[in-house]
């Protein structure tokens, strides 16, 4: 059997991190967290649906980093600021990908 390719629009993507589920993760430059730096965790992380639903973010701020687990998720470092950091696991709940 052979999957039909289906193109999914993403946009200004700075990284795919993966994929999880049936969803995209990646992360996006978002200006308002500083200048532009691969070192620094001027990034967001969002869900990009296959299947052309609304995404989301899942991440406030990240680096543009992220390690899969071996059951399909992600881990990914980064939280809503700074001073609130971790590594998130993020993996599929009910068909979707949740913020962690």
């Amino acid at each position: 059997m052979t999957a039909t390719p289906r193109t999914v629009p993403v946009r200004d993507v700075g990284q795919l991190l993966g994929m999880v589920g049936d969803t995209l993760v990646v992360s996006r430059y978002d200006s308002a967290l500083g200048p532009l730096n691969y070192g620094l965790p001027v990034w967001r992380v969002d869900s990009v649906p296959l299947d052309g639903s609304p995404g989301k973010t899942l991440l406030a701020r990240s680096s543009w980093r992220a390690v899969p687990t071996p059951d399909g998720g992600l881990l990914v470092p980064g939280g809503p600021g700074t001073d609130q950091w971790g590594v998130s696991l993020i993996e599929p709940a009910g068909g979707a990908v949740t913020p962690p």
